[in-house]
């Protein structure tokens, strides 16, 4: 249960590029803005903002990571969306075993993974966790 601190140096240097290109100021995200102040906002019922598409890109990273690097490990990072962007957390996914080493009641392949999530029908990251467990 341990990662490499350069691969999770890496892993958090790729979210924070998303995130930089979320915040950075380009032609198109002036173009958004305008468009929104002359519609009145409404524009954006109809396409997602430059930051909801970065919000998504870093969900699905997170996806990624989690895939590669983190559940190998008996870890799992928790988009960090889902924490109101204030933290990047990490959760370890238990191995429950009985002393004798015999696996306990309603254990996949001798391992009870409990992640620390909640569920939701349209979060990409609880599906995922519903797969694993």
């Amino acid at each position: 249960m341990q990662i490499d601190a350069d691969e999770f140096g890496k892993a958090i240097a790729q979210l924070n590029e998303i995130f930089d290109e979320a915040e950075s100021i380009t032609p198109k995200v002036v173009l958004e803005n305008m468009l929104g102040c002359l519609s009145a906002y409404l524009i954006f019922l109809c396409i997602p903002t430059n930051y909801e598409k970065c919000l998504r890109r870093v969900s699905k990273k997170v996806l990624q990571l989690n895939t590669s690097l983190f559940v190998p490990q008996g870890l799992l990072m928790i988009d960090p969306a889902e924490r109101g962007l204030r933290v990047i957390e990490v959760c370890i996914m238990r191995s429950d075993r009985s002393p004798s080493g015999v696996a306990k009641p309603g254990a996949i392949n001798g391992q009870v993974r409990q992640p620390l999530l909640a569920t939701s029908n349209n979060n990409p990251l609880a599906n995922q966790i519903n797969q694993i467990v």
